[in-house]
């Protein structure tokens, strides 16, 4: 843990954004696999218990002292609602197309900082837009009409997501594993509400299967590796550098998803449509908002 600390600031950033780009894309392959036979307010629930646990077992040794911090009750509630929306949206839609959906962040984040900061976008920053849109056509064509709700939702996450990972600005002095206990906290508050209004929450829970027990557990850890990791990245490079860790997770998600099923045309061209804007913003094309002086 010390020689981690003792990184280069870089190496140190690009490693975050590394692990919370690995732990998503595991992440969300394994909550598609189990989103076929398990309830996504019971997916949302034990994903949250889980992480709780472990957060306190492993993290948080002293008690919580519970904040009223804008930044980190937006993370919780923005946060909470991006996890829910990214289920259901994956148990109707292919994760790679999910993925690229949400691999549109960084614009949303960018958007948010020219609404909060005053920063205005650059014509380039329209182009990447343009791109953007147009990618999500594509993939209005490519996924099936009756699936319009998975793109709906889909959308919903990533524009939760942003404004999740914006909220960050104004909590960076917190520790990243107490803005995920209250985010955590919300989450598992959201989940059981959901599975009440659902019906059936309990006998759900009761008719899950061992192996699937397993891998909710084991989505569990990822979800943690990628919210940790997620949050410190934000707090050392910004909310839009760290964004483009879930463009990274798209590109992973999406090369073994070609191992798996096969090169689609369609769907790559839409995919690099999609990761056009999130790649201009990251090479610098597109400047990047600085965090504004009166962000406390």
């Amino acid at each position: 843990m010390k020689i981690f600390r003792q990184l280069p600031a870089s190496v140190h950033y690009l490693f975050l954004i590394g692990i919370a780009a690995t732990c998503l894309s595991c992440h969300a392959v394994m909550a598609k696999h189990l989103s076929a036979s398990v309830a996504w307010p019971t997916l949302v629930f034990v994903r949250a218990f889980v992480t709780l646990l472990l957060l306190k077992v492993f993290f948080l040794r002293e008690p919580i002292a519970w904040t009223k911090n804008k930044g980190v009750w937006g993370r919780s509630i923005f946060g909470s609602l991006f996890v829910c929306f990214f289920y259901i949206a994956l148990s109707q839609i292919p994760t790679p197309d999910v993925l690229a959906i949400i691999s549109t962040s960084p614009m949303w984040v960018a958007i948010l900082y020219w609404i909060n900061f005053k920063k205005k976008p650059t014509p380039a920053f329209w182009f990447a837009v343009s791109s953007m849109l147009v990618g999500a056509a594509i993939f209005d064509q490519v996924i099936r009409p009756d699936n319009t709700w998975g793109i709906t939702f889909a959308i919903l996450a990533v524009i939760s997501a942003a404004i999740g990972t914006f909220s960050i600005e104004y909590c960076r002095e917190f520790k990243s594993t107490v803005i995920t206990f209250h985010l955590m906290v919300a989450l598992l508050l959201l989940g059981l509400i959901a599975g009440v209004i659902q019906g059936r929450f309990l006998s759900n829970l009761w008719d899950v299967e061992v192996e699937s027990w397993l891998g909710l557990i084991a989505m569990s850890v990822f979800a943690l590796g990628y919210q940790l990791s997620m949050v410190s990245a934000a707090k050392t490079g910004g909310a839009i550098s760290a964004s483009f860790a879930i463009v990274l997770g798209v590109l992973i998600t999406s090369a073994f998803d070609i191992l798996v099923s096969g090169f689609d045309l369609q769907r790559s061209i839409a995919t690099f449509l999609v990761i056009v804007p999130c790649l201009l913003l990251f090479s610098g094309v597109i400047s990047i908002p600085s965090r504004a002086n009166t962000v406390a």
